[in-house]
């Protein structure tokens, strides 16, 4: 390609994809809701955030996908160690597992603040935005408090679904942030390595999606990974068979030259163009083998097979 063409490839493609993988939408978006919460006087608005995370992680996802499939398809960069796509596979699951509990976190909170919502509708001069405030002079946490306690048995008064292990667990409340990544890291990875089977959702849309992309995500995840082993195992498999070949047609080839009783100098020279093209893959064949080399050692060789035993006769 000329220099314009990889100006424009760069340009168009590579540089303002990674521009919008780069932008911090979702954290600045973040801010404006936090610097503004009496605005939010419903949960559209903090849905219209889940949007914007959605849109920015998708790319994030292909942007780590193309490396690992350039890495899948050319074997020259691994160094003949195709075994090191296992631990970075295993990484993106991990990978994975941990973004998922991210998600699950974030949507605990939208769901908490939901119940919030209900408990105000159901109580007379209640304002929703007003329990945003820690030091908001609010009468009615005790309402917030009895209509979403932790111990909740009554899921007519308001289902959390999945997110009731978040609401018992005070893993929303806590201020241990090493304690909220990893439990909400072991969720993700105990859910996508069991296809979110034993998850019990509620009547909530957004909650029953994210299930199902919990589900398909896992299934879509053991597939791909499922495929690379068999891939992996079919590429030892053919590689130890090519090897196997590669010995016996060597081997073959050290007896002829050895029936043959050519001269040390140029069976040394055999061998090395034979080592040369086993090593580039190429077929050779003991029929055929005087052909392969060059015209001035396939010379040399003739002069062996025939003339020599003549005047040594």
């Amino acid at each position: 390609k000329s220099q314009t063409d990889l100006r424009k490839y760069f340009l168009h493609r590579l540089f303002l994809f990674d521009i919008l993988v780069f932008l911090p939408i979702p954290q600045v978006v973040m801010l404006c809701m936090l610097l503004d919460v009496r605005a939010m006087k419903s949960l559209k608005t903090l849905q219209i955030l889940n949007i914007f995370i959605f849109f920015q992680y998708w790319p994030r996802v292909f942007q780590i996908y193309l490396p690992r499939k350039d890495l899948g398809s050319n074997h020259e960069i691994l160094g003949g160690r195709p075994w090191v796509l296992g631990p970075l596979d295993f990484f993106l699951y991990i990978i994975a597992g941990h973004v998922l509990g991210a998600f699950w976190y974030c949507f605990s909170i939208q769901r908490t603040v939901a119940c919030w919502y209900m408990a105000c509708e159901n109580h007379g001069g209640c304002v929703r935005n007003s329990f945003y405030y820690c030091n908001h002079n609010f009468g009615y946490h005790s309402v917030l408090d009895d209509f979403c306690p932790k111990n909740m048995t009554n899921a007519e008064l308001f289902d959390f679904g999945v997110y009731l292990d978040a609401h018992q667990s005070y893993i929303l409340e806590s201020k241990n942030i090493p304690q909220k990544i990893f439990y909400c890291f072991c969720w993700g990875m105990r859910n996508l390595s069991s296809f979110g089977s034993n998850l019990r959702t509620s009547n909530d849309v957004w909650e029953n999606c994210f299930v199902l992309c919990v589900t398909i995500f896992g299934l879509l995840l053991f597939l791909y990974y499922m495929g690379n082993f068999q891939i992996y195992l079919q590429r030892r498999i053919t590689s130890k068979s090519k090897a196997e070949a590669a010995k016996r047609k060597e081997k073959n080839i050290k007896l002829w030259i050895e029936n043959k009783k050519l001269q040390t100098e140029t069976s040394d020279e055999i061998t090395k163009i034979m080592e040369k093209k086993f090593h580039e893959e190429e077929d050779i064949y003991v029929e055929i083998l005087i052909s392969e080399l060059p015209s001035q050692l396939q010379s040399d060789v003739k002069n062996q097979i025939c003339f020599d035993p003549l005047q040594r006769g």
